[in-house]
């Protein structure tokens, strides 16, 4: 984030766009945003327009001729005939009939770009390059703003997660901040399941050519379990059996998406299932069971009501 576009190396000839990118850490908002696009449709990237108008990051979308925009186009249409960000096809290709010939990057040249970005990273690791540093005043005073007023909306939890990326170096201080958001015991539920999501989203990106983001994953690791026995006693206490049911399922797809995206082990996992899941007090139990007419209309309900 923040490198200059024009490290990009973007030969346009009369008939053929070939893109080459030579530095992959900028790949990665362009990367997030076609996929929210595909998503959620073209009213993201509008959303994005108008909120990061001044963003150096995405001006991209503003300069139609910058070989960041090139690139952006690119990945959006291949994102939709199925591609992925790992592989893609690269036979030359046509958008609109008529118009120019598009030659995709090749996925070796994107690969090693990977691959020298992490050994430089590496490299700066090892003579203090990329020593952890704190978030500024205003960064956490921004970070906290977010976790306060945050939604389950997409818009909400991808800014989130956009800052989080962009502070990487001072991850260790973002996952301590949204961990003691997660533990708050009178946080609203509708506001503690935003933030899991967002969790659920940071971790999802972790994988993100960007440096230093790769560190999230294991430090989440570290802390998830004392986040689930904090998310076990707010299940444990919510007074409401539809507001109870409505967290426990919104936790286990949280689960089951990790699970499916291999993000842990097995073993792991069914560690924090069983630590959200214990067995609940009996005053808890006896709720369901003496209001027959309440768990019918669990029943009723559908996954998205919940």
């Amino acid at each position: 984030m923040g490198v200059p576009l024009s490290r990009y190396k973007v030969v346009v000839c009369a008939t053929a766009c070939e893109m080459c990118p030579q530095m992959s850490q900028v790949l990665a908002s362009m990367d997030s945003l076609a996929l929210y696009v595909l998503r959620d449709g073209c009213a993201i990237e509008q959303l994005v327009m108008e909120e990061e108008q001044n963003n150096p990051d995405y001006a991209f979308l503003f300069d139609l001729s910058s070989p960041g925009h090139i690139y952006y186009r690119w990945r959006l249409y291949s994102l939709c005939e199925g591609d992925t960000l790992r592989t893609w096809r690269i036979e030359p290709f046509v958008m609109v009939e008529g118009g120019q010939r598009w030659i995709p990057p090749s996925m070796t040249a994107l690969q090693m770009a990977a691959g020298t970005a992490a050994a430089k990273g590496s490299a700066a690791s090892e003579h203090g390059g990329s020593r952890e540093r704190p978030l500024s005043d205003r960064e956490r005073d921004r970070f906290e703003d977010m976790l306060r007023t945050l939604t389950v909306e997409r818009a909400d939890i991808k800014n989130a997660m956009v800052f989080a990326l962009d502070c990487a170096d001072a991850g260790a201080e973002v996952v301590e901040t949204l961990t003691d958001a997660l533990t708050l015991p009178e946080t609203p539920v509708p506001l503690k399941i935003a933030r899991l999501f967002l969790l659920c989203d940071i971790l999802h990106n972790s994988t993100a050519p960007v440096r230093n983001v790769s560190r999230y994953r294991t430090r989440f690791e570290a802390v998830l379990p004392t986040i689930f026995d904090s998310l076990h006693e707010t299940y444990r206490s919510v007074e409401t059996r539809i507001t109870q049911e409505a967290l426990r399922r919104h936790v286990l797809r949280v689960l089951r998406c990790w699970r499916e995206r291999y993000m842990f082990t097995d073993d792991y996992l069914n560690g924090l299932q069983a630590t959200f899941l214990q067995p609940l007090t009996a005053s808890t139990e006896a709720l369901a069971a003496t209001n027959p007419s309440l768990a019918a209309m669990l029943e009723a309900l559908s996954n998205e009501e919940l």
